[in-house]
């Protein structure tokens, strides 16, 4: 099964994607941190994704990219109620939550927090996430939530 076409349009859009492992590790299938800073042609990802649903979206400053990467519903809830624009942004419903994307030109580092009843990881420079449409061990799919690229995707 080829990747989901939000994948296909990512890369029209400049985005790193490359094939993803399909197991719980939630990293790439090949060596990627090469590709941070000498990024793989349009044709090489989409040959490599022509053949797999799954996925990694390399973020940082290579992609212009940063994911909020809520583990689970009751962050994702959080973060909207703190930060409401980002209804406004590309979504995916992962497993047990959600992932925000976020355009910007400016590095930024990868963070996490995990305590109390928030949970959650910044995903910039050294860091990606699985995409749309790649299928967690659980069986489940990770479904965009609306496509807004007019939002999300700021001129490059």
């Amino acid at each position: 099964m080829p990747a989901h076409p939000h994948i296909e349009q990512l890369i029209d859009l400049g985005v790193i994607v490359l094939p993803g492992e399909a197991d719980l590790s939630s990293q790439p299938k090949i060596a990627w941190r090469r590709y941070q800073t000498d990024p793989p042609s349009q044709t090489k990802m989409r040959g490599w994704l022509r053949t797999t649903n799954q996925a990694w979206i390399l973020c940082g400053q290579v992609s212009q990219l940063v994911v909020i990467d809520a583990d689970d519903q009751a962050t994702a809830d959080w973060w909207l109620a703190n930060w409401p624009e980002l209804a406004d942004t590309y979504q995916v419903e992962t497993p047990r939550g959600r992932h925000f994307y976020l355009r910007t030109a400016e590095p930024v580092a990868s963070w996490s927090v995990h305590q109390d009843d928030r949970s959650f990881d910044v995903r910039g420079d050294g860091g990606g996430v699985m995409g749309s449409g790649s299928t967690h061990p659980n069986g489940r799919t990770r479904e965009p939530a609306g496509w807004k690229p007019d939002r999300y995707c700021g001129a490059r």
